[in-house]
């Protein structure tokens, strides 16, 4: 981010106020991306563990078994 607003004073396009909604923006961003991920990562295990639980019934099950 440093190197973006340097660069944007050396433009003479920096605007302070505009950099801190940018800031508080990416911020609020990065937060929902976090949670984001542990939804994502909760479901793969949810969705791990009915694909465990259902094959484990079907293998169980002597009628599903037959080929």
């Amino acid at each position: 981010m440093i190197r973006a607003e340097r660069l944007n004073q050396q433009l003479g396009v920096f605007n302070p106020e505009v950099a801190l909604r940018v800031e508080a923006i990416n911020a609020q961003l990065g937060r929902f991306s976090a949670d984001l991920g542990k939804v994502a990562g909760a479901l793969a295990i949810i969705s791990a563990g009915i694909l465990g639980g259902t094959l484990r019934c079907t293998r169980g099950t002597p009628a599903l078994n037959r080929r």
